[in-house]
């Protein structure tokens, strides 16, 4: 279950920084400074994501 959560987690990240127009609300889309948002959240999911899994392989020793 928390490898699930864990790729969803990564997957979402990397969908806001690849495509934060698709991830920006309706009414903010095209605006430089809402995209600009979404792709550092998407940065900071994929970022946290990753740790996640690097201290689970950690753990697993």
């Amino acid at each position: 279950m928390m490898r699930l959560i864990q790729m969803v987690l990564l997957l979402t990240g990397l969908l806001m920084v690849a495509a934060p127009g698709a991830c920006t609300r309706k009414d903010d889309r095209g605006k430089p400074e809402a995209e600009k948002r979404t792709r550092t959240i998407g940065g900071w999911l994929t970022f946290a994501a990753v740790i996640w899994m690097i201290t689970e392989g950690l753990r697993s020793f």
